[in-house]
């Protein structure tokens, strides 16, 4: 049976100088994911396209699919934080904070599509499952804890619906290449709201 590749770096970098690198490494990652695809991806066009040698590369990152998986973290953790954000607002309305979160989701799908989709299939393959559920259980948290606050019924599955009306809609546009941020917007509200409206609401 194959050993199964490692998705960690191999050192965690301390000085300013190894954290521009490795910086420099996935942002080199990512612009060539979202211009030439997997099939132009490997350590050596990385390592090139940042302007290091692959000895540096290898430093930090066993192979291609660490790097990849290092992107998805990094996207994850760009989303969560923003998504906590909205959540965090001081004395939101209920239809502000829907509106926040649709757009939180929007703007990650939709700012760099190619990428978006590719590291979402990426997720999907790579042995990443106790972290996905992880950001699933995070994200289903906070949608949960909004309709708590509103006094939706049966919540747990109220907010496992809204997720899904959400994913389905804004994965959807960003296979079919949409770039209108602000209609997919409020494509999205208007299907949540539609469906919230026969909802049950604690009285």
């Amino acid at each position: 049976m194959p050993r199964q590749k490692s998705l960690n770096v191999r050192k965690i970098p301390q000085q300013s100088r190894s954290q521009k690198m490795v910086q420099q490494i996935l942002n080199a990652a990512a612009h060539i994911l979202a211009e030439r695809g997997l099939q132009g991806f490997n350590t050596n066009s990385v390592a090139e396209a940042a302007g290091i040698s692959i000895g540096s590369l290898y430093q930090y990152f066993p192979n291609k699919d660490a790097m990849i998986a290092m992107l998805i973290r990094a996207q994850t953790e760009t989303f969560l934080t923003a998504l906590k954000a909205v959540a965090a607002l001081p004395n939101p309305s209920f239809e502000s904070q829907i509106k926040g979160l649709i757009r939180v989701a929007v703007a990650q799908q939709l700012s760099q599509p190619r990428l978006a989709r590719l590291l979402d299939l990426e997720e999907a393959r790579l042995p990443l499952d106790t972290e996905t559920q992880a950001t699933q259980s995070e994200i289903l948290g906070i949608v949960a804890k909004l309709l708590d606050d509103a006094g939706y019924c049966d919540v747990p599955v109220v907010a496992q619906d809204v997720i899904a009306i959400a994913r389905g809609m804004i994965d959807t546009a960003g296979t079919m290449h949409e770039q209108n941020a602000s209609v997919l917007e409020d494509r999205v509200y208007r299907a949540i709201t539609g469906y919230l409206h026969n909802c049950e609401i604690a009285g």
